[in-house]
């Protein structure tokens, strides 16, 4: 319980970010298992989180330039959506400055994968192909029993090749299934 013991607020907060998790009694009780019995919130989790981290990364390492942004800005604001879309992500250019959970969403499920097509090395955009077919799968309002499970199976693939070549923790992911088992 490292948590608890944390002398100072930095501690407790560099703790807090190594084991993604905030101390709770909770944790302590031997009925709770911390990652069945909390809920996950995929739009968090996925979109404002992983998705995020992925663009950002592709940024960082000068895959994805202001040029390309503004390519995939045009190429996003051609498409003509339905209402149940939700708005088209129109801060793509700038970049992907405030953008709610659903504009990650669209983005993620949408746009990405013919936006970023021969942008990013194949190895990437086979990781974002199985990361988009789970998030598609994951952000619906209903699921099935075999689409929970292909949705974990590509989560899991995805999860692997992001091992396989980057350093962020991505943990979390592979407990998302389990939690909608559990919760349903």
């Amino acid at each position: 319980m490292q948590h608890k013991n944390g002398a100072t607020k930095s501690i407790k907060a560099a703790i807090e970010k190594s084991h993604g998790v905030r101390y709770s009694r909770l944790l302590e009780q031997p009925y709770f298992d911390a990652p069945q019995m909390c809920i996950i919130d995929p739009m968090r989790n996925l979109l404002l989180g992983t998705a995020k981290h992925c663009v950002e990364v592709w940024k960082q390492k000068g895959m994805i330039s202001s040029q390309v942004l503004v390519h995939s800005q045009k190429k996003v604001n051609s498409f003509s959506c339905p209402s149940d879309v939700g708005r088209i992500p129109s801060e793509i250019q700038s970049p992907f400055s405030g953008f709610t959970a659903d504009q990650w969403r669209s983005w993620t499920v949408l746009f990405s994968l013919f936006s970023l097509k021969g942008i990013i090395p194949a190895s990437d955009y086979n990781c974002l192909l199985l990361f988009v077919k789970a998030c598609d799968l994951l952000c619906r309002r209903s699921l099935t029993a075999l689409e929970v499970n292909n949705a974990d199976a590509y989560i899991i693939e995805f999860c692997n090749k992001l091992l396989h070549y980057r350093e962020k923790s991505i943990t979390l992911l592979t407990c998302i299934c389990k939690a909608i088992y559990t919760n349903a």
